[in-house]
């Protein structure tokens, strides 16, 4: 039989402590990067619905060009024809080729477990530029629809002296674009929002985000 002192030493039993019960620590941890990878793949659909949003607003502008109805021998009117149509246009392709980089930062994450910046860097530089091309995004939308509601009330010409309904397909299109940026840009202020969150969980925790 063991000796009292032997038990003393705590070299007989082990008592259970308190904070060991439950999962093992490498099973927590497993969890906790598997959380972060579906928050990370929970941003990158956000970033590739916003790049194709985008994306089509953009050929949807680019490639709005008619000629006005019964007028075969006419020019053409042109998106370029209008300074609103030419923000409009710059605005989406810039949120464009934003979102590409940001979903491959997003990919290399979610592959690597780590930012290609500093992490401090990271979280600040998502957040503000996220903040900043959401704003473009929605002032180049809304410029293009005010000139697009000037356009069908007949507030202003469409090309030199033709209206919308002269040149209606014209009008369409260019409504069509204006609402897939609007909808661009709803998806980028919802990653804006998880930006954010990562920025609050560094301030809070000193980590991007809550494990």
């Amino acid at each position: 039989m063991r000796s009292p002192e032997f038990m003393r030493n705590g070299e007989g039993t082990m008592s259970p402590n308190p904070r060991n019960r439950g999962f093992p620590t490498n099973f927590q941890s497993t969890v906790s990067v598997q959380k972060l990878r579906r928050f990370n793949s929970l941003i990158l659909i956000f970033r590739l619905v916003t790049f194709c949003f985008s994306l089509a607003s953009t050929v949807f502008m680019a490639m709005n060009s008619h000629i006005p109805n019964g007028d075969a021998a006419g020019e053409w009117v042109s998106w370029t024809n209008y300074d609103a149509f030419r923000y409009v246009v710059a605005g989406n392709a810039i949120i464009c080729l934003y979102s590409l980089v940001q979903m491959g930062a997003t990919i290399w994450e979610i592959l690597k477990g780590t930012t290609i910046l500093p992490e401090t860097i990271q979280v600040w530089f998502d957040f503000s530029h996220d903040q900043a091309f959401a704003y473009l995004l929605f002032c180049a939308n809304s410029a293009g629809t005010v000139m697009a509601q000037a356009l069908r009330s007949g507030s202003a010409w469409v090309g030199q002296e033709h209206s919308c309904n002269e040149v209606n397909a014209f009008c369409i299109q260019s409504a069509v674009s204006i609402s897939l940026g609007f909808g661009g840009a709803v998806f980028l202020a919802a990653s804006t929002l998880l930006s954010g969150f990562k920025v609050a969980c560094w301030i809070i925790n000193g980590s991007r985000f809550h494990l």
